[in-house]
């Protein structure tokens, strides 16, 4: 058998299975491994056909330095093999296991791999031949449906490994073929956490953005790179002599060795290109070739396949359009019989065929092979010959269920109808289901030309696009769909137009402009497209919702109720609860408001797609923010803002920072609270909404005032135009009730009084109850600061009435030592004196921000803050700040406090930058 700490080469360079390849020791093969006959119709479990490693056989290279370094040190948890294609990488590593006394398991990627599910669920797979029960959980979370975002799946798949005891090795074949970036950092954090008795080892063609100085450091890393791998002089001659018995002079393998710098595949090409020739004719080939050449297509095509017989060299060619196949499979596509013999004959004459399963039904041409093949076909073939055999693989693939694959072939015959029946098949009911996410990911990418035959398709992808947020994206697809719908005076389609307007526009916060576009898009939709009607009208909901009309609001999502029902769409009462919780909201009724959320999240899938979900999930954080229950209304918000970056949405993200930012200020996180409002800023610029963007720097303004940062609030109030209109939008109602804010503590009352009482008698007309609550406190805040005691006092009970009831704390608690004397007072007298006391108590445990120390009143900064600012400039957190300067972190907390204050910065980094432009540090 050869030397058993050998390398397998396979003459041909696919380093592809044997023919008869040899079941690998039990714990390398895969439990419940897909047992279909080669007749089959495939199914997505040819996802098991990807646990097994390259099979062994007799021709060996002996390598055994290589394997050497791979047994070395029991300590190294993790070994990296990366090269490019052709150097031995697999090959190497299941030599290495088939003599390893431990359990371990393969799992092999490709480009089909590319997404969260399918990739964990290959490794889960995988890890189930060590220990059925090893990955449980994981493969609960996996069964589940809707996205599933990498980060999720990683976090749940450490928890389940952390149990285990028992030493293995997990194999990564192929991993460089994962390009999603998500991805990429859930498989860095996988071998970052990993346990200590697992062992993990990474196989790929291009270095891995993983962080690897950790490993390097403790000596855990074994890296095995290319020119590792690359045969040297001596086993070039073994090779072509001992095994290919090809009798080469040492000249002439130097000859080919130079050319080939040491590659295995391509020392293999030109081994199987010379065997069988004369002597003679291989010495005049060997001095003949031209180094320059492109050895795979000039040795594959040249002297290996016109050697082969037509019928194996046409069979080759037309099955070379599939990215793997089945021989009745490549029957439908060659439109002939016998493909089992064929595909059984490459393989005995080791052309490139590599079997995906271990039992012969799935096979792929090596990349390199097939590359050649189809450059050859399309130059072989014409157009029509080339088109008709993608459009009998697409139907087959069509026939057998596997639609992606089916549409795939169809584009690429150009059976346009084809691909667009399919296409709108499958997508209507995505977007009738409000499947965004999945929707654009359907779409997304296809050519123009369907998008020019279908401007349904167009305008599917653009509301995809534009409901994640991507509006001008979605501008590009809409102007198919457009011009289409208006050359053909098409009604229905410029119904579904003004759709888009009206959606467009409420996402930017021009809801006047909204609510007009949705009227008319009701007016041109007729009754059976039910689905965009129901849109208009959940459009139309919204509109009037953050225009602050929440009965007209009502109205219309009572008309979107009704006509859900009638279109037997009764999933949409979901989407209708998560924003009619915000018309109660504005009403004050926040109990009423979390039953709706709560009804919707436990509605919901484990990873809803659907963007309202979201939505429930931002109510419901905010009313528990309200009600001071701070984690769970953390909880909350951190759930929304994961199923937006799991759905690539943005709608929400910034509104939910601003709720991240107002938590962490409660609990006294000054410079998280800022972070987050930069987050939030960054996420309304992405979208396009500069209202939105506008309240996040009135809420930076509020947070300036509270930690006495009087001098930034007043160039926020400066640069906004508050003063020229008295009647302001309620749109722009977060940056007045700010500047009342800022009014006041700046002495002047009357016109605060003067803003407050028009919002308020707003509020009245609108039934925005919940804003009373504010608007009366502020009111007598105002009056209080004008030396009106007894109007002051009224209007705080008015505003303890009417908050009392539905739970409102946080509303009070933010405004701190401002109000604490109206409460005391409140306090001493009946009726809401409990509640009165509650609120002051929660003041005066708060950790907001304190009132600077007068010790602390010049603006110098003092030795300690400067100690302080030069820590936080080299990057420590606070509590490691703390440990270095022997303070608690609340002293940390409250010198960065003076230290922002008096450098009027908005955040640490802007406060070093400020301090180093000061020469301070």
């Amino acid at each position: 058998m050869g030397d058993p700490s050998a390398i397998l080469v396979r003459p041909g360079g696919a380093l592809a299975p044997s023919l008869h390849p040899r079941t690998l020791p039990n714990p390398l093969a895969p439990i419940n491994a897909t047992q279909a006959s080669p007749n089959a119709t495939p199914s997505r479990s040819v996802v098991s056909t990807k646990l097994y490693p390259p099979s062994v056989r007799a021709e060996f290279v002996a390598r055994p330095h290589l394997l050497s370094l791979l047994d070395g040190d029991p300590g190294c948890r993790l070994i990296s093999i990366c090269a490019p294609a052709g150097f031995g990488k697999s090959t190497l590593v299941a030599q290495w296991l088939a003599e390893l006394r431990m359990p371990r398991t393969w799992a092999t990627f490709d480009a089909d791999d590319d997404n969260p599910r399918s990739f964990f669920g290959l490794i889960a797979a995988a890890l189930r031949t060590v220990d059925p029960d090893l990955v449980a959980g994981t493969e609960s979370l996996l069964a589940t449906k809707g996205l599933l975002h990498p980060t999720v799946i990683v976090h749940r798949l450490i928890a389940d490994l952390s149990a285990t005891t028992q030493a293995f090795v997990l194999v990564m074949d192929d991993v460089g073929a994962i390009e999603s970036p998500e991805i990429q950092r859930a498989v860095d954090l996988l071998i970052q956490h990993a346990p200590p008795a697992m062992r993990i080892v990474l196989i790929s063609r291009t270095e891995l953005p993983l962080r690897m100085a950790r490993f390097r450091a403790n000596g855990e890393l074994l890296e095995i790179r290319e020119q590792d791998l690359q045969f040297t002089r001596e086993e070039a001659v073994r090779f072509y002599n001992d095994f290919l018995d090809l009798d080469l002079t040492p000249s002439e393998i130097g000859v080919l060795y130079e050319r080939t710098e040491g590659w295995v595949a391509g020392l293999q090409l030109i081994g199987v290109a010379l065997r069988g020739e004369a002597r003679e004719q291989i010495r005049r080939s060997v001095e003949g070739r031209d180094g320059d050449v492109g050895l795979a297509d000039h040795y594959l095509w040249g002297e290996v396949l016109q050697r082969q017989p037509d019928d194996i060299q046409s069979f080759l060619l037309r099955t070379s359009i599939l990215d793997r196949f089945t021989a009745n499979l490549c029957d439908a596509v060659t439109g002939g019989q016998g493909s089992d013999d064929l595909i059984r004959r490459c393989e005995r004459d080791n052309l490139f065929v590599i079997a995906l399963d271990g039992i012969g039904a799935w096979h792929r041409y090596h990349q390199l092979f097939a590359d050649v093949l189809r450059d050859r076909l399309v130059r072989t073939v014409t157009g029509e010959e080339l088109d008709e055999l993608h459009r009998r693989a697409s139907q087959w693939f069509e026939r057998a269920g596997l639609i992606e694959d089916a549409i795939r072939h169809a584009i690429a015959g150009h059976d346009w109808d084809r691909a667009i029946r399919m296409l709108e098949d499958h997508c209507a009911a995505l977007f009738e289901r409000d499947h965004v996410a999945t929707l654009r990911d359907w779409l997304q990418g296809l050519p123009p030309t369907i998008f020019e035959r279908s401007p349904q398709l167009a305008f599917w992808l653009a509301w995809a696009l534009g409901r994640l947020g991507q509006w001008s994206e979605g501008a590009k697809p809409l102007r198919f769909a457009e011009e289409a719908w208006i050359r053909a005076d098409d009604r229905p389609g410029q119904g579904a137009l003004f759709l888009w307007d009206a959606c467009r526009s409420l996402y930017g916060y021009d809801n006047l402009r909204a609510i007009n576009y949705a009227h008319r898009a009701l007016d041109l939709l007729p009754d059976d497209r039910s689905t965009k009607r129901i849109f208009a009208l959940a459009t139309l909901a919204i509109a009037y919702l953050y225009h602050g009309e929440p009965a007209r609001a009502d109205q219309a999502f009572a008309d979107l109720r009704s006509l859900s029902l009638a279109a037997d769409q009764p999933w949409f009462q979901l989407f209708e609860m998560a924003h009619s919780a915000g018309t109660l909201v504005q009403r004050g009724k926040l109990l009423d408001a979390t039953v709706l959320c709560r009804r919707v999240i436990q509605a919901a899938a484990d990873s809803p797609v659907e963007i309202w979900v979201q939505a429930a999930l931002y109510y419901l954080g905010g009313i528990h923010r309200e009600w001071g229950l701070l984690d769970d209304a953390e909880a909350h918000f951190r759930r929304g803002d994961e199923l937006a970056e799991l759905t690539g949405a943005l709608q929400w993200r910034g509104r939910i920072r601003v709720g991240l930012a107002r938590i962490a200020w409660a609990r006294g996180n000054v410079e998280e609270a800022f972070d987050q409002l930069e987050h939030a800023r960054g996420f309304e610029t992405q979208l396009g909404n500069d209202q939105l963007a506008r309240d996040v720097g009135a809420w930076q303004a509020r947070f300036w005032m509270a930690s006495h940062q009087i001098a930034l609030a007043r160039r926020w109030a400066d640069s906004r135009v508050l003063e020229s209109s008295l009647l302001p939008a309620y749109e722009r109602q977060v940056e007045y009730l700010t500047y009342v804010r800022f009014l006041i503590r700046e002495g002047r009352s009357e016109l605060a009084l003067k803003i407050t009482e028009i919002i308020r008698q707003q509020a009245e007309a609108a039934g925005r109850d919940g804003d009373l609550v504010e608007l009366s406190m502020l009111a007598a805040m105002a009056h209080a600061a004008g030396g009106d005691a007894a109007v002051a006092s009224r209007l705080l009970h008015q505003a303890l009435e009417l908050g009392n009831p539905h739970g409102y704390v946080r509303l009070f608690v933010d405004e701190g030592q401002a109000l604490a004397p109206l409460l005391r007072h409140e306090g001493a007298r009946d009726g809401q004196r409990a509640y009165a006391q509650r609120l002051l108590t929660e003041i005066e445990g708060a950790d907001s921000p304190e009132a600077p120390d007068p010790s602390d009143s010049s603006d110098a900064l003092s030795e300690r803050e400067i100690e302080v600012l030069r820590l936080v400039g080299a990057g420590l957190p606070n509590r490691e700040i703390g440990q270095r300067l022997f303070i608690s972190e609340k002293t940390v907390k409250k010198h960065m406090n003076n230290i922002l204050r008096k450098l009027e910065a908005a955040n640490r980094t802007h406060a070093v930058d400020r301090a180093r432009q000061l020469g301070l540090i």
